[in-house]
């Protein structure tokens, strides 16, 4: 992304190695290649330094001429300094970019309007109230009393949610309640007339024209329409060529993909490296079938019956994988598909399966039949009560002959990587929006919990091969995961680009920063999904 945009001479705003607290960093004038350390001066680390996020009170000034100044002032928009950081958190790390609004007047601005519709709603249900209370008192004599307010009172409310014209009254009824509250009534005027100057003191929008009789014309506040609802004006977007925002939907394409891409060749490159220079590129190895890594439930189908360490080679007289030395993505796939058949044999029906015994290393021929998981809930999914894994034999070290056959061995090393990665992401998503939370394949994703532990096994061997190995997977998932068509990733964002493209409008930025919003949501609930699965199997291990 950062290569990218500056080659582009947008403006960067920082970039970050890792996520979480900044441990270290400083900042680089790209003018002058000057690098300074410490807080900029009058900002602090958990303030903004983007455009336009100077602080506001309820009647803003004008976010676009005062942010221009601002720009005059850092020298004709373009930002002059970018921030370089290494944060807390080894997982990843991010660019960002300045914003091309005012977000904390945009923020004030929703709240105040906010709290003003709630302040009139109020005095609409306190007249409703009176109304209500000053019909029972004159239905008293005739015997309705409270019962008749009561009524009055419903009714009442009833009538201001079906009938629009209605709730214009209350609202403007309200509004003039209000403005009399606040000292802003003039008792002087001619409040009896169609035309009163009570609404004087209020900002008014008339056919797209804001009306402010009390105010500078250059401030921002929230609008009263004439039905008396509440908005708040259109955003003023800075117009400096130089933000990201600004530019045309093909270089913000092109920034986009940028870190996509990188990943993608970062992979490759370890990979290309390894077969060249380096030691050669470990590949594990596997014999066919399912290992039973964990010992069987006491009160499970398969207690009494298989053991830790025997592998089962075949699923009612079909063998697990047909290879005879599978690839770790053909053993995850074959170790999916036998949960998968387990998952939906019919209660009561037995599995017939071919095992090889660990103590004796003689194949035996054996029947278990699942149950649910849960003994309390025959509904939960079906399980034999053991955990399955790849059956792994070994590692090999693999050298290139020659350059071409490094490009064309890394090439393949990395499409399979990235195209299995995708496949199990792509199921376990589908699977969690189905409610099948407890699919195998979840079980084969990690989240940070997992990646952090796996990275600490991985260098904990002292083995350079078997580290770099690990980088170049994880260069893969990150690639994968900011490919998908998430609102939230880079992938999703390209998505609001190519519509763009294809329509010749851009896509309300307001409506793509909600949908971004709505679908961090899903990211929250997949990322605890993957935790909830780590932190299990390693208090299993």
């Amino acid at each position: 992304h950062f290569l990218a945009a500056r080659s582009f001479n947008i403006n960067v705003q920082e970039f970050s190695v890792g996520v979480g607290p900044k441990i270290f960093g400083f900042r680089r004038n790209v003018e002058t290649g000057v690098i300074s350390f410490g807080e900029k001066k009058g900002q602090s680390e958990s303030e903004s330094e983007s455009d336009g996020t100077n602080s506001a009170n309820s009647n803003v000034g004008n976010s676009k001429n005062m942010n221009k100044k601002e720009r005059e002032e850092e020298g004709d928009g373009k930002s002059k300094e970018i921030e370089f950081n290494l944060r807390a958190i080894p997982l990843g790390g991010y660019v960002r970019f300045p914003e091309n609004y005012n977000m904390t007047q945009e923020f004030q601005l929703e709240v105040k309007a906010e709290e003003k519709r709630e302040e009139i709603q109020r005095v609409i249900q306190e007249q409703k109230q009176k109304m209500g209370e000053t019909k029972g008192k004159n239905g008293a004599g005739t015997g309705a009393g409270a019962g008749a307010g009561f009524v009055a009172s419903i009714t009442s409310i009833w009538d201001g949610y079906t009938n629009p014209e209605k709730q214009k009254e209350e609202r403007l009824l309200a509004l003039e309640t209000m403005a009399k509250k606040s000292s802003k009534y003039n008792s002087s005027s001619n409040s009896s007339s169609s035309n009163n100057n009570w609404f004087s003191g209020l900002l008014f929008n008339n056919k797209n024209k804001i009306k402010n009789n009390n105010q500078q014309k250059k401030e921002r506040s929230i609008i009263i329409e004439e039905d008396g609802t509440v908005s708040t004006p259109p955003i003023e977007y800075y117009d400096d060529p130089n933000l990201l925002q600004n530019r045309g939907w093909g270089q913000r394409a092109v920034v986009l993909a940028g870190g996509v891409v990188f990943n993608i060749l970062l992979a490759f490159t370890l990979y290309f490296g390894e077969l060249t220079i380096g030691g050669g590129m470990l590949r594990p190895t596997f014999d066919q079938g399912a290992l039973i890594s964990s010992m069987p439930k006491v009160d499970g189908p398969s207690a009494g019956i298989l053991s830790r360490g025997d592998v089962v080679l075949a699923l009612n007289g079909q063998p697990l994988s047909s290879s005879t030395s599978p690839s770790v993505y053909k053993s995850q796939e074959a170790i999916s598909q036998f949960i998968s058949k387990i998952r939906t044999t019919t209660p009561g029906e037995a599995l017939h399966l071919s095992v090889l015994k660990s103590n004796t290393k003689s194949i035996s021929e054996v029947d278990i039949y699942p149950s649910p998981m849960n003994p309390n809930d025959p509904n939960s999914p079906l399980s034999i009560g053991v955990m399955l894994g790849p059956n792994f034999k070994g590692q090999e070290t693999i050298k290139a002959s020659s350059v071409g056959n490094a490009v064309s061995i890394a090439s393949i090393e990395v499409y399979e990587s990235t195209t299995q990665t995708a496949q199990s992401i792509l199921t376990y998503l589908g699977t969690l929006l189905q409610g099948k939370s407890g699919s195998s394949t979840g079980q084969s994703l990690s989240g940070p919990i997992g990646v952090i532990k796996a990275g600490s096994d991985v260098v904990s061997t002292n083995n350079v091969s078997a580290v770099i190995g690990f980088m170049a997977a994880i260069s893969i998932n990150l690639a994968v995961v900011n490919a998908l068509p998430l609102p939230a990733l880079d992938g999703g964002q390209m998505i609001f680009v190519l519509a763009e493209a294809v329509t010749g409008r851009k896509v309300d930025q307001r409506l793509q920063e909600s949908i971004n919003s709505a679908a961090l949501l899903f990211l929250l609930v997949v990322t605890f999904s993957t935790a909830i699965g780590d932190i299990s199997k390693i208090a299993v291990k």
